[in-house]
C-alpha cells in the first residue's frame, strides 16, 4: 500500500482512519460468518 497526503492533515489521522476502518470490516466479518471456528475467542 503506498499512502500520500496533501499536506493538509497528517499521514498519522490517516493511518488512523484505516486502522478504525479496517478493524471494524474485520469484526463484522467474523460476527456474520457462521464458520469462523474461532468466533468466540476472537470476539
Amino acid at each position: 500500500m503506498i499512502l500520500g497526503r496533501n499536506g493538509e492533515q497528517p499521514l498519522e489521522g490517516l493511518m488512523r482512519d484505516i486502522k478504525k476502518f479496517t478493524s471494524v470490516k474485520i469484526l463484522e466479518a467474523i460476527k456474520a460468518s457462521s464458520l469462523e471456528s474461532r468466533k468466540e475467542f476472537l470476539l
